[in-house]
């Protein structure tokens, strides 16, 4: 490679971070920054990444398409499916045909008035329409991610990605062949091209079962080793080298596998998730500035730019519209309603690869002297996902603040280290022994309470000792001992404790590591508090599932 390969991917990584740092202070999503940095060092900019260099890393953005596909579909719940089916599917046409209804006429238009053909102008049109109907799952579910957004718009937003790519593909299929029918008279062109689509998404939804499927059974097998994530990360490589080989989409194989494993082994599959998680985030920032050091916006003529904008202008309308309409067809709450549409803007991947092929298909028919549908195809679809992609991230960020669903997808450890100890702590007054209690009546306070450790304090109520039942055991045996013996003749003197303004994270930690089920909270030495883990570790449980029900309030 001209630069070398691991200098190349340190400038994609470090360049991406600083930018999106940089953007992120004027509240720009961080996948405007990746593309900023693609834009420098690319095509657009000062050549440090070529036109080589790219094709040589065309595996690489196989893979991350992959594991884009693969985590879109562990999102996806089929109890969601079961209950918000209907919502899903209006608003996945809706918004698709929208986008396609507008961006047909609007782009024909202009292409009429360059060409005066009518075959020409319907023939691109429709498969501008066809490729405009797709929204990129990759920039969309990085906001969503960084904005830790949660609930039912979340859901949808997700719901509906991972699905219309399938109905762009389907459409490009449709009206490619008939563009070729349009444009070149071949009468077999149309059913060989719906034939090739049906092909691609069934094989490609049969393989991705069947990577699903035998990934279950191997992290059942080998429960959650180590091995089962190499094992199940093998095989995720091997589905990826399978759909090239095949011919069939690494998008839709990797999300088909994804909502499998999900589904059907959640518990025992969560390591491998994050592990996949884990090497996402690299993999993004990579796989955007890539995608920005691939667009040369060069020269174009003034009527294609026209073409940009209208399409831009059309697939924005017709996304936010029809999902605004079939969201009020199927009863979708106003959230839904008013913001899925804004979630949808953004645009890559699949448009990307429909458009190179439309450019090769269409590579010989003329609109004007110097540019043939083809040429402008591709040119359109380079300057628009450049804009797109620029302006999608911005509104999914704004859908996710209006909708206030931002920072709703939390964990009970999130819960956790938000927190102080002083901000779980009981009002009671915690269970104790003064210094002058014999061991008879503790005792018959330990036969009264489910308390492992019972503290000692002094007339001044500061913590002195613990009486644990290893205190008691030792003494049992002497039954004339007790009424005269004190509790600070066999108490222990060392004890674990915890302050007020501690982290409660590091105290639970503390507490899993000594294995005590009670905390004593001291303030300057005197005891105020118990700790009680179980309880604390219940209520936060009961405060994810009400934040996590609240999520999906319509």
């Amino acid at each position: 490679m001209s630069t070398g390969l691991f200098f190349l991917l340190s400038i994609g990584i470090l360049g991406g971070i600083i930018s999106a740092t940089l953007l992120k202070k004027v509240r720009t999503p961080h996948i405007v920054g990746y593309i900023v940095t693609g834009l420098i060092i690319g095509q657009s900019g000062f050549k440090i990444v070529t036109l080589s260099d790219l094709e040589k890393l065309e595996s690489f953005n196989f893979f991350a398409l992959a594991l884009i596909g693969f985590l879109v579909g562990a999102e996806i719940k089929f109890t969601d499916f079961r209950r918000y089916g209907k919502q899903f599917s209006a608003i996945l046409f809706g918004e698709g045909f929208g986008a396609f209804i507008l961006v047909t006429i609007l782009t024909g238009g202009v292409l009429y008035y360059v060409s005066q053909s009518w075959n020409i102008a319907l023939a691109g049109g429709l498969i501008f329409g066809a490729i405009s109907s797709a929204t990129d799952p990759a920039s969309t579910m990085s906001v969503l991610w960084e904005n830790r957004a949660a609930g039912i718009l979340t859901t949808t937003i997700i719901a509906v990605i991972a699905l219309d790519d399938a109905l762009a593909m389907s459409l490009y299929g449709l009206f490619s062949g008939l563009v070729q029918i349009l444009v070149k008279g071949s009468a077999n062109t149309l059913t060989y091209e719906l034939l090739k689509v049906a092909f691609e998404l069934f094989g490609s939804l049969i393989a991705g079962l069947i990577i699903g499927l035998i990934t279950i059974q191997l992290i059942r097998k080998l429960q959650q080793n180590e091995k089962a994530v190499t094992v199940s990360f093998g095989l995720f490589l091997l589905s990826i080298a399978l759909s090239k080989l095949m011919g069939l989409d690494v998008i839709i194989v990797a999300m088909t596998a994804g909502i499998i494993i999900s589904n059907k082994e959640s518990l025992l599959s969560e390591h491998f998730f994050n592990f996949m998680k884990g090497i996402a985030n690299p993999v993004y920032i990579l796989f955007f500035v890539f995608t920005g050091a691939r667009l040369t916006l060069g020269s174009m003529p003034h009527w294609l730019w026209i073409i940009v904008g209208l399409y831009i202008i059309g697939r924005s309308l017709g996304k936010i519209t029809g999902s605004f309409l079939g969201a009020r067809v199927s009863g979708a709450g106003k959230n839904v309603k008013r913001y899925t549409g804004l979630g949808l803007i953004s645009q890559g991947g699949v448009v990307i690869g429909l458009s190179i092929l439309a450019g090769h298909h269409l590579n010989t028919i003329p609109i004007t002297d110097d540019v043939t549908l083809g040429d402008a195809v591709i040119s359109t679809i380079a300057a628009t996902t450049f804009l797109i992609q620029l302006i999608g991230p911005l509104t999914v960020n704004t859908a996710i603040r209006l909708s206030g669903e931002g920072g709703l997808n939390i964990t009970i450890d999130d819960l956790i280290k938000e927190r102080k100890v002083k901000d779980v702590l009981f009002p009671s007054v915690p269970l104790l022994l003064r210094e002058h209690t014999t061991v008879s009546e503790a005792i018959h306070i330990f036969s009264s309470e489910d308390a492992d450790f019972i503290p000692v304090v002094d007339d001044n109520n500061v913590l002195i000792g613990v009486v644990t039942f290893e205190n008691l055991r030792e003494i049992l045996p002497n039954p004339a001992l007790w009424s005269w013996s004190l509790v600070t003749d066999i108490m222990s003197y060392e004890v674990a404790t915890a302050e007020p303004d501690q982290s409660l994270d590091a105290v639970l930690q503390l507490a899993h590591s000594i294995n005590y089920s009670r905390i004593p909270v001291v303030k300057e030495g005197k005891l105020i508090s118990m700790l009680k883990i179980r309880e604390i570790e219940k209520n936060l449980r009961n405060e994810l599932i009400k934040k996590q029900e609240q999520a999906f309030v319509q």
